[in-house]
């Protein structure tokens, strides 16, 4: 089986381990060792340069070999010290120049440094792989059909090409409480690759998305970005939930920004690849992201953000298909099939046209009588 493919993250972003103090030592013992040298070389320039020290047998750095002349000792002047210091704080100021990392605080730095070499691409190795995992998330949910068919040609591809878990943006277009979260979750799961949600509804200005400069009092990088980081894998599932809900909000200068906006340049490939984080002020691959937005109505969309995602309408599960996730997911939890006839009853009671009876609510009992069953044996 092939390793997972690592891809750059931060193709611009160079970081050194050294510190000031680092670098400060380092130049100490290069000139501690070159004025040794020119010492005992009979240089009078650096026999001038030197300073005697205090205590000879406390500033010596060298055991004397038996039958050998002890050698002569030396310290650097307050001046030596002083401009090895300068020149070290002007080496980390020019790499934070050539890095990018001029801006960012030393806690930020040390966030990155964990995917300086790369990210990993997680998921399907081939194509057999790639048809097990939209076959079995087709058995859990048969009512995303048409949805999970576009998804598999993708996953195929991706797959193939050797890059894991990928897919082209996707937006699912339905009803609430049809199982459109429930569909990314269990991609996820399946696929093995972290998962991120984000809802518009609650976060409309769009930060949680492409996160916000330094100049917001809790600037912060966005979801999309701190999963990566996080989980030093390039292709996560990134859930955007209540994608109609989004609208414009706008600062104290009239300045305007939206998850739509913030969203049209992550979900254009071209632009992913060399996506600047507001908050990092740095460029990031973002390219191998995949993304499932939802909706109540597509229609509410601009004709930008429509045009790139693939808009999919989805309906919500039948009376047998319900039942059929419920048996699955009683058996899964251990359940009898005493829970299953208790499911089924509530749902027979609901009318078969209800917008209550939908797969939420479903859920909703199911976890209900997982609690309930969890205290009996607690008490037993």
């Amino acid at each position: 089986m092939p390793k997972p493919k690592i891809i750059p993250f931060a193709p611009k972003l160079r970081l050194w381990p050294e510190t000031i103090t680092d670098i400060e030592t380092r130049l100490l013992r290069f000139l501690t060792g070159l004025r040794r040298k020119r010492l005992e070389a009979g240089d009078p320039v650096a026999e001038r340069a030197t300073e005697p020290p205090p205590d000879e047998d406390n500033l010596s750095d060298a055991e004397t070999p038996a039958g050998t002349s002890r050698p002569r000792l030396f310290s650097l002047s307050d001046r030596d010290k002083s401009r090895i210091r300068r020149r070290a704080c002007a080496l980390v100021r020019a790499r934070q120049e050539v890095s990018g990392t001029k801006l960012m605080r030393s806690e930020d730095i040390e966030r990155l440094r964990g995917i300086a070499g790369g990210v990993e691409l997680q998921g399907p190795r081939n194509e057999h792989q790639a048809d097990e995992l939209a076959a079995q998330l087709l058995d859990e949910m048969p009512w995303h059909a048409k949805a999970l068919e576009i998804l598999w040609r993708d996953l195929r591809r991706g797959a193939g090409e050797g890059w894991g878990l990928w897919f082209r943006p996707l937006m699912l277009d339905g009803a609430p409480g049809v199982g459109k979260t429930r569909l990314a979750l269990r991609l996820a799961e399946l696929a093995a690759v972290p998962y991120a949600y984000v809802d518009v509804a609650t976060s409309p200005e769009g930060f949680n998305l492409s996160g916000a400069q330094r100049t917001w009092s809790s600037a912060s990088p966005g979801r999309p970005v701190a999963t990566i980081l996080e989980s030093r894998v390039g292709n996560p599932i990134l859930f955007v939930d209540e994608l109609d809900k989004g609208q414009a909000v706008y600062d104290t200068k009239g300045r305007a920004t939206s998850a739509h906006l913030a969203l049209l340049s992550l979900l254009e490939p071209a632009s992913a690849k060399t996506w600047t984080c507001p908050f990092f002020q740095t460029t990031f691959d973002m390219s191998h992201a995949n993304w499932i937005l939802a909706g109540n109505d597509a229609r509410q969309l601009s004709a930008p953000l429509r045009s790139r995602l693939r808009v999919v309408p989805v309906r919500g599960p039948t009376y047998q298909e319900l039942l059929s996730f419920a048996a699955r997911e009683l058996a899964r939890r251990g359940l009898d099939e005493g829970a299953l006839d208790t499911v089924e009853r509530l749902i027979r009671a609901y009318p078969e046209d209800d917008e209550r009876l939908n797969l939420r609510s479903v859920i909703r009992i199911i976890e209900d009588l997982t609690a309930i069953a969890e205290t009996v044996e607690v008490r037993h």
